[in-house]
């Protein structure tokens, strides 16, 4: 987990500014729903850094296995060239003036389960990092994958931010209902 975090220290900082951002800026309401930010890590560029460096060791896994670069007795390395396997990130941050939040899911072949009541929506491993005064700590679980863009007849993953209880709130809407099992809520206190 050590050579995650050393990943997500050295690219986060600069990617984070290029991900879709929930703050409390004048005019904007973050408990609004947005659509999650859908990146596709299997041509990873600048701004997937921070998702390549969070999710490292399960792109070094998804790699490996269907049959590229093996892992050879170190840290778990994630590819940019000539590509990883195929897998995709859902991802969201929360920004305020000493903490930056970045929520994660992670969705490849094998590292989800279907959830069934809904096509295309998926139970994948899902991340928090917190980067606050110099340290990054990093929470797991699950939560649901969909990526649909917003509009299209496909399942869309969103996210909204409670600056009063600090919590992420999670949802998938597929044909204007919202996905049963899907709602969650995510606490960005670092005791939670």
């Amino acid at each position: 987990m050590t050579s995650i975090l050393r990943g997500v220290v050295v690219s986060g900082a600069v990617s984070l500014l290029c991900t879709p951002i929930i703050s409390a800026r004048a005019g904007e309401d973050p408990k609004a729903w947005r659509p999650m930010l859908i990146s596709d890590l299997t041509l990873p560029g600048p701004q997937q850094a921070s998702l390549v460096g969070i999710w490292a060791d399960r792109i070094a896994a998804n790699n490996q296995r269907v049959g590229r670069l093996p892992m050879v007795g170190q840290a778990p390395k994630a590819t940019v060239l000539p590509a990883n396997a195929p897998a995709r990130a859902a991802s969201v941050v929360v920004r305020s003036a000493d903490v930056v939040v970045q929520l994660s899911l992670f969705e490849a072949r094998g590292a989800c389960d279907d959830i069934g009541s809904t096509s295309n929506v998926f139970r994948c491993p899902m991340r928090l990092v917190r980067f606050e005064k110099g340290t990054t700590t990093i929470r797991e679980g699950r939560g649901c994958f969909a990526a649909g863009k917003p509009g299209s007849v496909d399942p869309v993953a969103y996210a909204s931010y409670d600056s009063t209880t600090h919590v992420i709130r999670l949802g998938v809407i597929a044909r204007g209902e919202a996905v049963e099992g899907c709602s969650q809520s995510v606490s960005v206190k670092e005791s939670q």
